[in-house]
C-alpha cells in the first residue's frame, strides 16, 4: 500500500524539488505543505491527484486532522538564507524554531514511522583543508542560521529520546538546482557572468597577496531526493532504554569544489571569460567559514551511492537560468 509522505517546506527550492522526483520515482501520496515566507513558490508544485497541497503557518499548532494519516515526515521547512540570518537573527531564529517545535508535537500525536529532519553541514562549522566531518562531529556553528539549525537537530533528538520519535538526521551541504531563489550563489554567478560582471567569492589573502578561495560539497538536488528516498526505505535505530545511544544520521555529500573552480565551470559552460572578484571571507561576512566538508562514506557503505553525473547536472542547471 503506498505511504503517505508529509512534506513540509514544500514550496521552497528543495522542498518542491523533492515533492517532484518522489512523485516520478515512488508510488508515495505526498501531502505537500508550505507556508507564506519570500522563499515559497506554490508554482512550483505539482498539479497531481496523488499531490495533497495545504497551506500552513508552521509558527502554529499543525493538527493532525488537516493532513489526515501520515507514514513519513520530511521536516524540509526553515528559513536558510545566511546574510538574512546574519541581519535580522531573531524573527529568523523565531521561525526556525517555531516550526521545528510544532513539526515535532505534530508527529508525537499522528505518529508516523519515520520523521526525517534535513539539516545541514553547517552546524559543525569549518574544516582545514583535507579533513572531513563525519557523522555527529561535534556541534559548533559560526553563525545565526547554523546554529537554528543545530538546535533543531538538539530538539528532534531530545523528542527521540523521550517520546521514541522514530527519528533519522539528514545533513547536506549547498545543494544545487532549477528554480533555486537568485540570492543563492549559482543562479547569481550565472547572472553575473552573462552579463559580464565578476563574481563575488568569500577568500581568505595570503601575505603573499594571493587569495585561497572557499571550498564546499556543491550536491545536486536529485541526488538529495534519491538518498532520501532510500533511508525512508529502512527502519530507523530507535532509543533503546538506559543506553547513552544516538539516533541515525547520514551526510549528503555533492561535489567537492572551490567557489572560484565553480565559477570557472559555470562560465566555460556560459563560453564567456571566468571574472572573480575575492574579498576577505570573515570581515565581509561575519559568521562565514571559509571551507566545509562532510564525510558521505557511511551512506556508501549501506550501497547508497548518486546516480546524478554532477557535471551533466551542472550544465543542465546553469542553462535553466538563461
Amino acid at each position: 500500500m503506498p505511504k503517505n509522505v508529509l512534506v513540509s517546506g514544500a514550496a521552497g527550492f528543495v522542498g518542491s524539488n523533492f515533492v517532484n522526483y518522489a512523485l516520478a520515482n515512488t508510488d508515495w501520496n505526498l501531502i505537500a505543505m508550505y507556508g507564506s515566507t519570500y522563499a515559497d513558490a506554490p508554482w512550483r508544485l505539482p498539479n497531481d491527484s496523488r499531490v495533497k497541497v495545504i497551506s500552513w503557518d508552521l509558527k502554529l499548532p499543525l493538527p493532525t486532522e488537516l493532513t489526515g494519516p501520515v507514514d513519513i515526515v520530511v521536516n524540509i521547512a526553515s528559513e536558510s538564507h545566511v546574510d538574512r540570518s546574519i541581519s535580522d537573527p531573531v524573527p529568523f531564529i523565531n521561525n526556525n524554531m517555531r516550526l521545528m517545535l510544532t513539526m515535532l508535537e505534530y508527529a508525537r500525536v499522528a505518529k508516523p514511522e519515520l520523521f526525517l529532519q534535513f539539516s545541514t553541514d553547517e552546524v559543525v562549522g569549518p574544516v582545514i583543508p583535507g579533513q572531513l566531518h563525519k557523522e555527529w562531529a561535534p556541534v559548533i556553528p559560526s553563525n545565526p542560521y547554523a546554529a537554528s539549525k543545530a538546535a533543531q537537530e538538539a530538539m528532534a533528538v531530545a523528542y527521540w529520546r523521550t517520546y521514541k520519535l522514530p527519528l533519522v538526521i539528514t545533513r547536506c551541504m549547498n545543494i544545487v538546482g532549477e528554480a533555486q531563489n537568485r540570492e543563492k550563489f549559482l543562479p547569481m554567478a550565472v547572472s553575473k557572468l552573462v552579463s559580464g560582471q565578476p563574481v563575488g567569492v568569500h577568500a581568505k589573502q595570503h601575505e603573499d597577496g594571493t587569495w585561497e578561495s572557499g571550498s564546499r560539497c556543491w550536491t545536486p538536488v536529485d541526488w538529495v531526493s534519491e538518498a532520501v528516498i532510500k533511508l525512508a526505505q529502512r527502519d530507523p535505530y530507535m532509543h533503546q532504554s538506559g543506553a547513552v545511544d544516538k539516533p541515525d544520521m547520514f551526510n549528503i555529500v555533492g561535489e567537492p569544489l572551490s567557489n572560484a573552480d565553480l565559477v570557472d565551470k559555470i562560465a566555460a559552460i556560459l563560453g564567456v571569460e571566468s571574472k572573480i572578484t575575492y574579498s576577505d571571507y570573515h570581515s565581509t561576512r561575519p559568521g562565514h567559514d571559509l571551507h566545509y566538508g562532510l564525510d558521505g562514506s557511511k551512506l556508501k557503505q549501506l550501497g547508497i551511492t548518486s546516480s546524478v553525473d554532477f557535471d551533466e547536472f551542472l550544465e543542465k542547471i546553469v542553462r535553466s537560468y538563461l
